[in-house]
């Protein structure tokens, strides 16, 4: 599961584009991995 909190983008420069997430999945033995990102999405390619 992947939960968007905040989505920022940046048309001008897209590498400046930012977002923020929070995300649980399961591992193939059951285990539960959860976490949070907040950053920079990056170069946007179209």
């Amino acid at each position: 599961m992947v939960t968007v909190s905040a989505i920022n983008i940046d048309t001008t420069t897209p590498a400046n584009s930012t977002i923020d997430v929070d995300y649980t999945f399961l591992a193939s033995d059951g285990t539960a991995i959860s976490g949070h990102y907040e950053g920079t999405l990056g170069i946007i390619l179209d």
